[in-house]
């Protein structure tokens, strides 16, 4: 027995299975992608993924520190060649200021749903 099937419906069911999978990979790459940024009012909103610091811009003065977990309301973001993705955002009823997208739950950066600041 070399382990493929004596006829077509066993062959049917692996390919009817491997074509859910591939289906349901990309529904969840998208969901996953989608699911990082809600909108909250006017603008995007996210979460941090670790304590993210707040700057009043890219290698600027420190304002303060979003905790993990915290939402995060994002306006824009900028594309620094040197350091990557800061999205200019604040936390709810806190100063604007940049922070790094490596610290949000944005998923891939930038996130498409996101204008860049201009």
């Amino acid at each position: 027995m070399n382990g493929f099937p004596k006829n077509g419906r066993g062959l049917a069911r692996a390919a009817g299975v491997a074509a859910l999978t591939l289906a349901g990979s990309v529904t969840l790459a998208v969901g996953s992608a989608e699911a990082s940024v809600w909108r909250c009012g006017g603008q995007w909103c996210s979460s941090a993924v670790a304590n993210a610091p707040v700057y009043q811009y890219i290698g600027g003065p420190y304002f303060y520190t979003i905790p993990q977990g915290a939402i995060v309301e994002i306006n824009c973001y900028f594309d620094d060649s040197a350091s990557g993705i800061w999205y200019l955002a604040n936390r709810p009823g806190y100063r604007e200021g940049v922070v790094h997208g490596n610290n949000l739950a944005t998923g891939h950066d930038p996130n498409p749903n996101i204008a860049p600041c201009v």
